[in-house]
C-alpha cells in the first residue's frame, strides 16, 4: 500500500485510522528539502516504511468508530432532506427548539 503525504486541516489526526504514525504529515517539516528527504529515506528504508502500515494491525480507535457509523448512518439524510425536513416541520408549526430535537433524534449525534 502506499503512504499519504498529507498537507492540510490541522485536525487530520481526529480522522485517521491510527494514532499519527500512517501518515507523512508536511506540516511537521520546517522545508520542503526536509519533507523530500525524510520521503526518499521511507521509500529506501522498508522497516521505516511498514511502521506506516502498522496501524492496519490494530483496532481503530473509538473515536473514528463512532465517525464512521455516523457517517454511515447519514448516508440516507443528505443535508437537502435534512433541511426540507426542518423546514416541513416548522411549516407544521413545530417549535425551532423542537424542530431540532426531533431531527437529531432522527439522525443521531456523535
Amino acid at each position: 500500500g502506499s503512504v499519504p503525504i498529507y498537507l492540510g486541516a490541522p485536525n487530520i489526526e481526529d480522522w485517521l485510522p491510527c494514532r499519527t504514525d500512517c501518515i507523512i504529515d508536511l506540516r511537521k517539516f520546517k522545508t520542503p528539502k526536509d519533507a523530500a528527504l525524510f520521503i526518499k529515506n521511507v521509500a529506501k528504508n522498508r522497516t521505516l516504511y511498514e511502521s506506516y502500515h502498522q496501524w492496519r494491525n490494530e483496532e481503530i480507535p473509538d473515536k473514528l468508530k463512532k465517525m464512521l457509523k455516523y457517517f454511515s448512518s447519514m448516508r440516507n439524510y443528505s443535508l437537502e432532506c435534512v433541511l426540507c425536513e426542518m423546514s416541513k416541520r416548522v411549516d407544521e408549526g413545530q417549535s425551532a427548539k423542537e424542530t431540532k430535537k426531533k431531527i437529531i433524534e432522527i439522525v443521531g449525534k456523535i
